[in-house]
């Protein structure tokens, strides 16, 4: 494990290495190692405990309160609840984990257990559609989503989150505030996080077991945000402590301008074809990041098939090819009208 000024830090991969005394991860061309099935890097229960204490749930000893735990796992967001809230103390809690891994089981913190894909789930997309004026959905969203289908995972929770008194709890990267895609689809439209609290202690992403090592807390060489949709009236509360300064130059004149909307490439006075912003269709947009995910990997996995034969690894490298054909199988059933 790779360490930074004597400590040792939490990459989650073999092909990161942090430079010495600087906090700097780079790329290595060596040894890889693919990153984790199902992008799977279990947040550290302090962490987790940290996120919930710092803007705790509307949780009452005496009213209904059901907490959606996506992309699941071993279970650590719902064990950390289940210990700030406890069942004796709390009865009218329930905890709903949903994880694609048949390999992770339920743990006892949690009520109900769905063992399927988040995005493209069959009971997944039962709870959406019935979500009406009887049962308006969950009244908190809560996790660390995969890396990889972070956007996603945040519009199928804006999907399932209680729109008039319900909260989307994720932990991501800081530079989720960043990304233009994120900026003019969501933030721009009304859909821009409440809170975001900038994790000064950074997370851990190994399992429990080798978290502390020498008696010591590894930790992640990258800064994390725990963001906050705090829903009202059927969109989330935008009184933010925060705002986003978007500015591009001029393809054409060099200026420096302020775009209105994503695709904005050129300054108002060379702008011929003004772009508009429509609502978010949520459902759309899901459905077309999760078929690009799924073009990504059918990519990266043949691309690495064809390293692997040509390296002689012959074993390696139809497993990957077994990893493109189960994609590409995916891809090809995928049925969203369902």
């Amino acid at each position: 494990m790779p360490e930074v000024g004597g400590r040792k830090t939490c990459t989650g991969r073999e092909n990161m290495q942090v430079l010495s005394g600087s906090g700097i991860a780079i790329q290595l061309t060596g040894d890889e190692r693919e990153r984790t099935a199902n992008d799977w890097y279990p947040t550290d229960p302090q962490t987790v405990e940290a996120c919930y204490r710092s803007t705790p749930l509307d949780i009452r000893a005496d009213q209904p309160f059901m907490v959606l735990d996506p992309g699941a796992g071993t279970g650590v967001w719902g064990r950390v609840l289940r210990k700030l809230y406890p069942i004796e103390r709390y009865p009218l809690l329930k905890i709903v984990g949903v994880e694609m891994d048949s390999g992770f089981t339920q743990d006892s913190a949690y009520d109900l257990w769905i063992n399927e894909n988040f995005i493209t789930g069959s009971r997944v997309a039962t709870l959406i559609a019935v979500i009406s004026d009887t049962w308006p959905g969950f009244d908190a969203v809560v996790g660390n989503p995969p890396y990889e289908l972070d956007t996603e995972f945040l519009a199928q929770a804006f999907r399932l989150v209680n729109r008039n008194t319900g909260r989307v709890d994720f932990l991501y990267r800081l530079g989720f505030l960043a990304a233009e895609e994120r900026v003019f689809d969501f933030y721009g439209r009304g859909y821009a996080a409440s809170r975001a609290l900038v994790c000064n202690t950074r997370p851990c992403f190994l399992p429990e077991s080798e978290q502390l090592t020498k008696g010591k807390r590894a930790t992640y060489p990258g800064d994390f945000t725990y963001y906050i949709w705090q829903f009202e009236g059927g969109m989330p509360d935008q009184a933010k402590t925060f705002d986003h300064l978007v500015f591009k130059t001029c393809k054409i004149c060099g200026a420096v301008y302020f775009p209105t909307a994503r695709g904005d490439r050129f300054c108002p006075e060379h702008t011929t074809t003004p772009v508009v912003a429509g609502p978010v269709d949520f459902g759309r947009y899901i459905q077309k990041g999760y078929e690009a995910f799924l073009s990504g990997q059918i990519r990266k996995a043949e691309k690495r098939a064809g390293e692997l034969s040509a390296a002689g690894n012959l074993s390696a490298a139809a497993d990957q090819f077994a990893l493109s054909a189960k994609a590409k199988a995916e891809l090809d059933t995928l049925d969203w009208a369902a």
